[in-house]
């Protein structure tokens, strides 16, 4: 019966009432001892609710059943559709949403939906690979600067490979500790094109040799990065490398006069199909015949 009344008021009740009290029914749907048909009643009225004219009255819907687990979801799933600034308070906040809701409204393409999700407490890695492959700029970024989010390393690399020419997500990327080795690089190779285009641009040098520079450049960042690497992660460089066509001579050679016996080694395997120990064997036999068959 209240509920009921409470339908017929707000038909001619000014907004700013109307607010008032649909938070205060929603509170007491989430707090109150209310009975199953009182409780049934008050959902059905945050239900019609969903489809008051005045976005302060959604507002204050979204308001108060935002941060509850035990909000009903066919509200909250409606107020996820609703205007973008009323929608975001959801799905933001809301620990009830699904991972598979969340994926959903993600891949919805809206940025501020994606801010809003990258912004949550917790993200699963479900949810983070998928802003890792259709999240905008901002979103990853959100996404990258909040330590909640459980970030693998494939859904860092598709980040760098979607959004790594951006200054802002390349310097987040760059300044974690978990970043895999080969996404470093990739970084690293995509920062030198960049300059290397730029440069070209602004006439400061010819093409040819902003190209040569910035691939010494690079090389120089490659060697480096290999050198404070473990041996799993020095074999997992040299392949990015080599599915890249970056594992040139010129970087052999660098390596090789840095003292980066590891990456030589596992350069040479990665080319000839022979294995690291055998490698090995290979650069310790001083005569050079066996060397010469390798580079051969």
């Amino acid at each position: 019966m209240i509920v009921r009344q409470f339908l017929k008021w707000i038909q001619t009740a000014p907004p700013g009432e109307r607010a008032d009290a649909t938070s205060a029914l929603a509170r007491a749907y989430l707090y109150s001892d209310l009975s199953s048909g009182d409780r049934m009643a008050a959902e059905a009225a945050m239900t019609v609710l969903l489809d008051d004219p005045s976005p302060q009255v959604r507002r204050a819907l979204a308001e108060a059943l935002a941060n509850s687990e035990y909000a009903p979801r066919t509200v909250l799933i409606g107020l996820t559709q609703d205007q973008l600034d009323i929608a975001e308070i959801v799905v933001e906040r809301s620990p009830a949403l699904l991972d598979l809701e969340l994926v959903d409204l993600a891949a919805g393409g809206k940025e501020r939906l994606q801010i809003a999700i990258a912004a949550r407490e917790m993200i699963s890695r479900a949810v983070a690979a998928a802003l890792a492959e259709v999240g905008t700029a901002a979103a990853c970024l959100a996404l990258l600067e909040n330590p909640a989010a459980e970030l693998t390393g494939a859904a860092l690399a598709r980040i760098a490979g979607r959004h790594g020419h951006l200054a802002a997500v390349r310097d987040e990327l760059l300044a974690r500790d978990d970043l895999p080795t080969e996404t470093r690089q990739a970084l690293v190779a995509t920062l030198a094109d960049t300059l290397a285009r730029f440069v070209t641009h602004r006439e400061w040098l010819p093409e040819d040799r902003a190209k040569s520079i910035a691939r010494e450049a690079c090389d120089r960042a490659t060697v480096a990065i290999a050198a404070g690497q473990t041996p799993e992660q020095v074999a997992s460089l040299v392949r990015h490398l080599a599915n890249t066509g970056q594992l040139t001579g010129a970087l052999l050679l660098r390596a090789l006069l840095s003292g980066n016996t590891r990456f030589l080694v596992d350069a040479l395997a990665e080319l000839s199909g022979l294995s690291p120990p055998r490698i090995s064997s290979i650069l310790a036999d001083r005569s050079g015949h066996g060397f010469r068959a390798l580079f051969e």
